[in-house]
């Protein structure tokens, strides 16, 4: 007889996200490598994560978004918006982000942009410009999330949701600058 548990179909539920996550990888970093052959500057960055997901491959290694925490997650909210956390996805693409307490706000470095936002917020600054995002940024968890169109708009990043899976595909083109 088989056992229809709930520890059982949770388990399989799980197991399908995780093969269609690879499955998703295969295939984007298949589409991928081509365009990183053609380009000789820069060093790329290809993320995929899923809604709901605490681990994140950075060029097909995977690591958590907060180790500490592993509720810290991409999310999907009412709306049909995703939200990312942004300091272990901005950090992994050799950027740094900053919470300040005082202030409630984030304050990043990426691609020698300097970029700040305050948490609730859908206006971000990107070096002397102003730009509005789809939605406002929040905390939860004590970590900051950014939604979907932070990283086209603000980093210059590629964003992509299959909204079947929902895998979330982020690609970065880091500059290397030089010290000195």
């Amino acid at each position: 007889m088989i056992n229809l548990n709930k520890q059982n179909i949770n388990g399989g539920i799980r197991m399908k996200k995780v093969l269609s996550l690879i499955i998703a990888i295969l295939v984007i970093l298949g589409c991928f490598s081509v365009a990183m052959a053609a380009e000789e500057t820069g060093d790329y960055y290809y993320m995929v994560s899923q809604t709901d997901n605490n681990i994140l491959f950075i060029n097909g290694t995977p690591i958590e978004f907060d180790p500490i925490n592993s509720e810290v997650t991409p999310v999907k909210n009412e709306k049909g918006e995703i939200f990312v956390p942004v300091y272990m996805t901005v950090y992994c693409a050799g950027g740094y982000a900053h919470w300040e307490q005082e202030t409630n706000s984030v304050f990043m470095i990426y691609n020698g942009e300097t970029i700040s936002f305050a948490i609730g917020s859908d206006e971000v600054k990107v070096g002397e410009e102003t730009v509005k995002l789809s939605a406002a940024t929040y905390a939860e968890n004590y970590r900051t999330l950014v939604p979907i169109d932070f990283f086209e708009t603000c980093l210059k990043a590629t964003a992509e949701v299959d909204e079947e899976t929902g895998t979330i595909l982020i690609a970065f083109n880091t500059k290397v600058y030089a010290a000195g």
